[in-house]
This record gives structure tokens, C-alpha cells and sequence, in this order.
């Protein structure tokens, strides 16, 4: 409701995976936000580490997403009348579930791309362009480990301020 009030300048989440092709694998959850970003014309980026760019994959829909257990829809821990942690059933156990952890959402839905080396478009062209500019950047990027690390928990502490900001500030005085 808030972006149909137009209480959201933008949507900013993070990434688990994502494709040379701009498509995102995220938590549960991501696709969705998408979905209502583009319908109330709000922008929607992902904030990642190039590390986490998947070169191998061109297809989203064969990205293995992981299946959690089942009980953790199925179930809730409370208390029972006598004061004792119990694990109950909440729904009938002939009713199915599926508990998947990511779901991916589309490049079209994405306005772009936030990583460490700069902001692009979510497409393989831009992608590429952006964080394989040239052989020596390549090999640092992937070898270096410690130095990527270190410019990922930066980019990490600026989204997070970002979003303390997003909360703090008065909608009317983020223009």
C-alpha cells in the first residue's frame, strides 16, 4: 500500500545470484516487490558484489533454488495449556506445501544494478561492459578474494545506511 500511495521513492534489495543476463535470485520475496516496484512505476535496483555474478548460467529458469523443510510452514512452537513448549500442527497434514528459499526475479523488472565497481543496466551487455572492462580487473576480481570481501561488507554498511536514512528521513524532504 505505501507504493500505491506513492510513499516509495525506490526499492533497494540485495543478491544471492545473479546472472550475466541481469536476472536475480534473492529471497522469497524479491519477485514480488519487483512485480509492485514496476506496476506503481517505482525504480527497483539490486545491490550486489560482482563476486556474486553467475557467468555459467544464461537462463533463469534453470537456477537450482533450495527446498526447505516443509515443518517450517507446517508447524509452530507455543505453549500448551499446562505452560509447555509444544511444536503443533497448524494446518491439516494432508495439505501441501512447497517452502522454497529464492525465487528470481527478471531482468525487465530490474532498473539496474548497484556493485562495487559501478551502476549498470540488469543486461548481459552492460553487465559485461561494467565488470570485465579489461583482463588484469578480470583476474583481480576473481583471485582476489580478501580485497572483494572487504568492498562487499562496504557496500553492505552503505545500504544499510541507505535504509536507515529511507526510514529516518520524512518522505516529503528525500527529493
Amino acid at each position: 500500500i505505501l507504493m500505491q500511495k506513492g510513499l516509495v521513492d525506490m526499492c533497494l534489495v540485495g543478491s544471492d545470484r545473479t546472472l550475466y543476463t541481469g536476472d536475480v535470485c534473492n529471497k522469497i520475496g524479491t519477485y514480488l516487490k519487483a512485480l509492485a516496484a514496476y506496476d506503481n512505476t517505482i525504480p527497483f535496483y539490486v545491490a550486489l558484489p560482482s563476486s556474486t555474478i553467475d557467468w555459467e548460467i544464461n537462463n533463469y529458469k534453470v537456477i537450482p533454488i533450495e527446498e526447505r523443510n516443509n515443518n517450517e510452514l507446517s508447524h509452530i512452537n507455543g505453549l500448551d495449556e499446562a505452560g509447555n513448549l509444544k511444536n503443533v500442527l497448524i494446518y491439516p497434514r494432508e495439505s501441501k506445501s512447497l517452502n522454497l528459499a529464492f525465487d528470481v526475479t527478471p531482468s525487465k523488472y530490474i532498473s539496474g544494478l548497484i556493485t562495487e565497481k559501478g551502476v549498470c543496466k540488469a543486461n548481459k551487455n552492460e553487465i559485461t561492459t561494467l565488470l570485465k572492462t579489461n583482463l588484469y580487473e578480470k583476474v583481480f576480481w576473481e583471485f582476489d578474494s580478501s580485497a572483494n570481501y572487504i568492498l562487499s561488507a562496504l557496500l553492505i554498511i552503505f545500504i544499510r545506511l541507505l535504509s536507515c536514512w529511507a526510514l529516518l528521513c520524512p518522505h516529503d524532504q528525500r527529493r
